[in-house]
């Protein structure tokens, strides 16, 4: 990963993608799931199958997600319906398993719980909280992606205020910039590492292919176009002092692996 592309990254920031439907304060759990390889196609198989099962009992909005994929890792985002921050001890209840579980057909559940927890090998939850303020959404969203950009960052405890006023700072030179990639950032409530260092962001930036992306709309020279190198370069600088750490990841979008009421763009 570009060095420069990861620290502008971190900038902004931190399924999955801006096609969601995100309201301030709206809650969102992450679900990911490591799958043994050579069970991939029986996991696909059962996903997909409990989908369309999805589909003919006509299962609404509510029992909506979203999947991406990097490497043998996958990814399940959807909408928390409660407006308040669920308790660690009831996750499990809204992921996305539990809920089909109390509509679909026994048998259906059954089976494909058996042939999905047979082919996981780690799980982990997440709850993440949308912040609206760390957004960026250009004046025409794009369509068709077909990747997510992921940006995960922990900010200094003692350093939160200069990260925010560098972010803002960031995303008006995006806009000046008029940079045509959106994205939407989520603060990890739950699942996150030691809170005591300071809070971890989660940033969603969907994208049609890489070199559209890294190459055709780099971001670094979207921010140096628009307030100049020199400025660019400060701006860059002190927002890396307000990081503990920041990591990237490129998702393949799973339209095939996701329920959705409405088509997604």
């Amino acid at each position: 990963m570009n060095k420069s592309r990861l620290l502008i990254m971190s900038l902004v920031t931190l399924y999955c993608s801006v096609a969601l439907a995100t309201e301030e304060g709206a809650f969102y759990l992450l679900e990911q799931e490591e799958i043994d390889m050579a069970r991939t196609p029986q996991y696909e198989e059962s996903v997909r199958h409990a989908i369309a099962t999805a589909r003919q009992s006509r299962l609404g909005v509510a029992f909506e997600w979203q999947t991406s994929q990097h490497g043998n890792t996958y990814y399940y985002l959807s909408r928390l319906q409660s407006p308040q921050r669920p308790p660690v001890s009831n996750i499990e209840t809204h992921t996305h398993a539990h809920k089909l579980a109390t509509h679909l057909d026994r048998d259906v559940i059954n089976k494909f719980l058996s042939i999905t927890a047979s082919a996981v090998r780690e799980r982990k939850l997440f709850v993440l909280e949308h912040t609206p303020e760390f957004d960026y959404l250009p004046g025409e969203p794009l369509t068709n992606t077909k990747f997510n950009y992921i940006d995960i960052v922990q900010v200094h405890a003692s350093r939160v205020t200069e990260f925010k006023q560098a972010t803002k700072r960031t995303i008006a030179a995006l806009g000046k910039g008029a940079y045509p990639i959106g994205f939407n950032t989520f603060q990890i409530i739950e699942g996150a590492p030691n809170t005591t260092n300071g809070p971890s962001y989660y940033l969603i930036s969907p994208y049609i292919t890489r070199s559209h992306f890294y190459e055709k709309h780099p971001l670094v020279d979207t921010v140096i176009q628009a307030i100049g190198k020199t400025a660019a370069l400060d701006l860059f600088a002190g927002q890396q002092q307000n990081l503990v750490s920041g990591h990237s990841f490129d998702h393949i979008r799973r339209f095939d692996l996701s329920y959705q009421v409405t088509v997604p763009p």
